[in-house]
């Protein structure tokens, strides 16, 4: 067998087991959207290759479809929608944006699934539920419209040699590889955090009054930080982040506002005060101060040293080295390199911070 990997579909799994125990449809997709470009980061889940998405016709329908990188993510159409006209100006519509669309578990082309083709791009054949007889006519009337065929479920080295036969193109199942659970450390930024920048983008707040709101939650930090670096934003900016500015500029605010609400859906929001991000508050200060000192005409540098200190302490919140949790985020350089090994002025300042920490630990300790 010669081929090579296409994409990933990206499923709901709970916590606990590893299998789908869904309630909600939408919530299982909003959350996750919310693990794969905010908790995960898109490039550590595909590696750059297509992401499969199951979706109902809410969520096509809704605002956290515009989170989603359209040149990334196939929109497979659940085979609990509704075929019509409604769904069909519906798909027709998130063409329009760039999605491609895949029909998903198809096992028979009844008159009002035939009239959706024109605004679809792959099927997904449910190979195992199809008679032997009805795949190969199924397989060629679909190519001969132009339409990728995918069959999914192929679970052993025969079926797969019939599904190619037929005229299949794509293949999907357990005889390629076995589900891969990406487990999620929840640290998410608190309910008040996320509800004042909402308050601000919905009044129009300018850059700089965000930009002081998303220092003190750095987990919401961290996922604009994400979601710029995910693609959603466009595939024409390849630079690195070196300010919340930039990163909100280049994010927008419709964006990071359509992203706060997609966290206050998902109900999962802590209520308490967070001491973590009070400590990254006051080290990013503190750094911001020193960097002052050391290179008064660079304020450029002062910036990114605020950026580093109030990133500094998530990896440690979410269980993870700074290397691996801070992979695939777009960082200037300098802020990369001062979290992961503390190297360069940045770094510097930012060591400076730590050991000042401990300094006021220890006498604390030493004074009780």
């Amino acid at each position: 067998m010669k081929g090579r990997l296409m994409g990933y579909e990206l499923l709901f799994r709970d916590a606990n087991a590893d299998v789908a125990l869904i309630n909600d449809a939408v919530a299982s997709t909003n959350a996750v959207v919310e693990r794969a470009l905010g908790g995960i980061g898109l490039d550590a889940i595909s590696s750059g290759k297509d992401c499969y998405l199951n979706c109902t016709t809410e969520f096509l329908q809704s605002p956290v479809i515009d989170l989603l990188p359209p040149d990334r993510f196939v929109l497979e159409i659940l085979e609990t929608c509704k075929p019509g006209p409604a769904l069909y100006a519906l798909c027709k519509a998130l063409r329009a944006k760039g999605f491609r669309l895949a029909l998903d578990d198809v096992r028979e082309l009844p008159p009002l699934l035939r009239q959706m083709l024109p605004v679809i791009d792959i099927v997904k054949l449910d190979w195992l539920e199809i008679a032997p007889a009805d795949r190969l006519p199924m397989a060629r009337e679909l190519t001969a419209q132009g339409i990728v065929v995918l069959a999914e479920k192929i679970e052993d080295a025969r079926e797969f040699e019939l599904a190619r036969d037929a005229g299949c193109q794509l293949f999907q199942g357990y005889y390629f590889s076995r589900p891969e659970v990406f487990p999620v450390r929840a640290v998410q930024p608190h309910f008040a955090a996320v509800l004042d920048v909402m308050h601000l983008l919905m009044n129009g707040a300018p850059y700089r009054q965000l930009a002081d709101a998303l220092l003190r939650t750095p987990a919401l930090l961290a996922q604009l930080l994400r979601l710029a670096s995910s693609g959603a934003v466009g595939q024409a900016w390849k630079g690195n982040l070196g300010s919340i500015d930039a990163a909100l500029m280049l994010v927008g605010t419709e964006r990071l506002l359509q992203w706060c609400g997609l966290l206050m859906y998902s109900d999962r929001l802590p209520t308490g005060d967070d001491p973590l991000a009070q400590l990254a508050l006051e080290r990013a200060g503190w750094m911001r101060e020193r960097i002052e000192e050391t290179h008064p005409d660079d304020e450029s540098l002062a910036r990114r040293a605020v950026l580093a200190g109030s990133l500094s302490l998530l990896h440690v919140a979410h269980g993870a080295s700074a290397s691996t949790f801070w992979q695939g985020v777009r960082l200037a350089d300098d802020v990369h390199a001062a979290l992961v090994d503390r190297s360069g002025p940045i770094g510097q300042a930012l060591a400076d911070a730590e050991s000042n920490e401990r300094q006021c630990d220890s006498t604390s300790f030493s004074a009780a």
